[in-house]
């Protein structure tokens, strides 16, 4: 397997678009561009008029960050005992240790969740 750098928004546009003229089949597209058809057909189908939409979902940073409402929230919830940190993250989408780090840092006080 190869490592190669990812075609630009812009690019994936153009393929995007000159593949839905129906001008060119799809090998044609793929050997002109030298690209998979999987991907000429994963744009094509994630493509809904934004350029946006033909961003890499798994090129997206992981580092999110959560507003202290959010962070209070879900130490609050946590130690109510009702819910897991497991439970917590799949409901707000931030990893277990973010939790159990922002539980250890919680004093009381909504500024102790500050990073």
């Amino acid at each position: 397997m190869y490592n190669r750098q990812p075609y630009d928004l812009d690019t994936r546009l153009k393929i995007v678009l000159l593949y839905r003229t129906k001008k060119y089949t799809i090998k044609d597209i793929c050997g002109i561009y030298g690209i998979s058809m999987a991907s000429l057909m994963r744009w094509n189908r994630n493509y809904n008029g934004t350029e946006s939409s033909l961003m890499d979902k798994t090129r997206i940073s992981k580092f999110r960050t959560y507003s202290l409402n959010t962070r209070l929230e879900v130490v609050l919830l946590y130690r109510t005992g009702k819910y897991t940190l497991k439970e917590l993250s799949i409901r707000y989408g931030c990893c277990v240790g973010s939790i159990s780090r922002w539980n250890k840092k919680y004093d009381g006080t909504k500024n102790s969740l500050l990073e």
